[in-house]
C-alpha cells in the first residue's frame, strides 16, 4: 500500500504534466506573431534580364522593400532561372545585420541563366514557409518570361502542375501569391492565373524604371499603411502623424530631388539631418523622419507621378476593401471609416466635415469618381454610423487602380489599390476561390475553415492532456480527497 503523501504526491505530478501538455497545446499560438508577415521574393536571374532590365533596377526595388517592412516581418531571397537558388532563408527585418544580409543576397542576383523554371521557383518559396507559424504568408513572383526549361512537352507538364495541383496546394495552405510580370515576353496570361488561383494580385511593370511602384503597390495591399495624398508636388503633415517615409520617383535617372520642410529648409541626399533615414537610388529616393514638423512639405525634381508619403499617425484611415480580382458585372463595395487612437471615429462634429470618395483609374487612363456616403443608401448598411460606402459595377475588363480618400481642413489621408477586372470564373474547386455578393472573399488571413496542415505534436500533446487529466480527477477522486476529507475530520474533533 503506497501511503498518501506519496499519492497526493501521483495526483500533483499527473496534474502537472497535464497543465504542461495543455501549455504545449496553446505555445505554436503565443508563438504565432499575428502582426508579422514572412515573405519569399522571387527573383529573375535568366539571361533575358540583360535585355528587360539592363541597370538591375529590381535591386534597389526590392531593398526598398525590405526597408519598408515592419519589425516584426520576415523575408526570404531566392534567384531562380534554370533551377531555384536560396540566397536568403527567411530573416528578420527588425535589425541591421538582418537587413544587410537580406541586401547583401540581393546583391548575388545576377543574369547569367539559360532557361525559366517558374515552378521550381515558386516549389522553393513554398518550402522555405511551410514550417512558418505565421497566419500572414506571402510569395512575391517577378519575372520577365515563361516557362521554359529547353523543352516544350515538358514545360507543359509543369504549367499543368503549377496551376492544378502546386499552386492551390499553396494557397489551401494560407500562403498568397503575388505576381510581377515587366516585360512584353512574360507569360502575362499564366502570371495572371498564378496570381488569381493563389488569392493575391497580378502587375504588369510599365518600365524597369518603375519596378519601385510595383513594389510600393504590393507593399500597400500586404501591410495596408496610412498615406497622405500630394496634391501639386505638395502635402500637409498633421499633428497626428508620428513617422513618415516619402518615396520620391526621379525625374530622370541620377536626379537630385529636394524635400522642402514647412519652414523652408531643404533637405537632400547628401545634406540631411543624421536622425533622417535617406535611401538613393537611380530612379528613386525614400526618405524617413520621425516626428515630421507640422504643415506643409514640398518635393522638387520628382518625377510628378508615382511618389507616395506614407505615414505612422494616430489618425487612420481604414477600408474592408481587400479585391485583387473583380468580375465584370458583378458590384463591387468600397467601404471607409476613420479610426483614432484603435477606436473607430464616429464623432459627428468630425465627420460631418470630412469628405470620403473613391476614385478609379480604369486600364484605358478614363477615371470615375464615387462619392462615399454613411446615409444608409447605396450599398451602406447602417446610417450614421461612421462607415463611408458606395458599390461600383465593373462593365469592362482590365487593371484598375482604387483610390480611397478622406479630406478634412485639418487632415488628409488616402489608401491606394491596384486590382484587375475579370470575365466570370467558374471554378472546378470551390475551395480554392470563392464569391460573395460579387466580390470575392480575400484576406491576408487564412479562409476560416480551410484544411490546415496536421501537427501531429499537437495531436498527441491534446490526447495525452485530456486522458492524464481524467486519471488524475479519477485519481484524486478515488484516493486523495477521501483521506484529506478524514483528516480534516479528525482535525476537527480533536483527535
Amino acid at each position: 500500500m503506497y501511503s498518501t503523501r506519496y499519492r497526493s504526491f501521483v495526483f500533483i505530478l499527473c496534474s502537472a504534466v497535464c497543465v504542461f501538455f495543455l501549455w504545449l497545446r496553446t505555445a505554436p499560438a503565443i508563438a504565432d506573431d499575428s502582426q508579422g508577415i514572412d515573405t519569399v521574393l522571387l527573383i529573375d536571374s535568366s539571361g533575358s534580364m540583360k535585355q528587360t532590365d539592363p541597370k538591375s533596377y529590381r535591386k534597389p526595388a526590392a531593398k526598398m522593400f525590405l526597408s519598408l517592412m515592419g519589425e516584426h516581418d520576415r523575408i526570404g531571397i531566392i534567384s531562380f532561372s534554370d533551377s531555384a537558388e536560396v540566397l536568403a532563408d527567411l530573416t528578420g527585418t527588425d535589425r541591421k545585420e538582418g537587413l544587410q544580409r537580406l541586401n547583401r543576397a540581393i546583391d548575388q542576383v545576377h543574369s547569367r541563366g539559360a532557361y525559366t523554371n517558374l515552378q521550381a521557383a515558386v516549389s522553393k518559396a513554398y518550402d522555405l514557409l511551410k514550417q512558418s507559424p505565421r497566419r500572414q504568408k506571402i510569395i512575391i513572383l517577378m519575372t520577365d518570361g515563361k516557362m521554359d526549361v529547353g523543352d516544350r512537352e515538358k514545360d507543359s507538364l509543369l504549367v499543368t502542375e503549377l496551376k492544378s495541383v502546386l499552386v492551390p496546394d499553396i494557397r489551401k495552405n494560407g500562403v498568397r501569391i503575388h505576381t510581377l510580370a515587366f516585360s512584353d515576353q512574360s507569360d502575362q496570361e499564366l502570371l495572371r492565373e498564378i496570381a488569381r488561383l493563389g488569392g493575391g494580385s497580378y502587375l504588369m511593370a510599365r518600365s524597369d524604371r518603375s519596378l519601385h511602384l510595383d513594389f510600393a503597390s504590393i507593399f500597400e495591399r500586404v501591410k495596408s499603411p496610412d498615406a497622405i495624398p500630394l496634391i501639386n508636388d505638395s502635402f500637409v503633415v498633421d499633428d497626428s502623424v508620428r513617422e513618415m517615409t516619402i518615396m520620391i520617383t526621379k525625374k530622370s535617372a541620377g536626379t537630385s530631388v529636394i524635400v522642402v520642410t514647412p519652414s523652408g529648409g531643404e533637405l537632400t541626399a547628401r545634406s540631411h539631418d543624421q536622425k533622417i533615414q535617406w535611401f538613393q537610388s537611380p530612379v528613386f529616393d525614400m526618405v524617413t523622419l520621425l516626428n515630421p514638423d507640422r504643415g506643409k512639405w514640398t518635393l522638387r525634381f520628382n518625377a510628378k507621378e508615382g511618389n507616395r508619403v506614407f505615414v505612422v499617425a494616430n489618425l487612420k484611415l481604414l477600408t474592408s476593401f481587400d479585391t485583387f480580382f473583380a468580375t465584370k458585372g458583378r458590384p463591387l463595395k468600397i467601404d471607409a471609416w476613420l479610426e483614432r487612437e484603435k477606436d473607430q471615429l464616429n464623432v459627428r462634429e468630425i465627420l460631418d466635415q470630412v469628405v470620403m470618395k473613391g476614385i478609379i483609374t480604369l486600364h484605358d487612363g478614363s477615371r470615375i469618381e464615387l462619392k462615399l456616403s454613411d446615409g444608409g443608401t447605396g450599398g451602406d448598411v447602417t446610417a450614421q454610423d461612421g462607415i463611408y460606402t458606395a458599390m461600383f459595377q465593373p462593365l469592362e475588363t482590365g487593371d484598375c487602380r482604387l483610390q480611397i480618400l478622406a479630406e478634412a481642413k485639418t487632415f488628409k489621408r488616402e489608401k491606394e489599390f491596384r486590382f484587375t477586372i475579370i470575365e466570370p470564373v467558374i471554378e472546378k474547386d470551390p475551395g480554392i476561390q470563392t464569391q460573395t455578393g460579387g466580390q470575392e472573399t480575400q484576406s491576408l488571413i487564412p479562409d476560416a475553415g480551410r484544411d490546415e496542415p496536421v501537427k501531429w505534436l499537437l495531436v498527441i500533446a491534446e490526447f495525452l492532456a485530456i486522458n492524464l487529466s481524467a486519471l488524475a480527477l479519477w485519481y484524486g477522486g478515488r484516493q486523495v480527497l477521501p483521506r484529506i476529507w478524514k483528516s480534516r475530520n479528525r482535525i476537527r474533533g480533536g483527535k
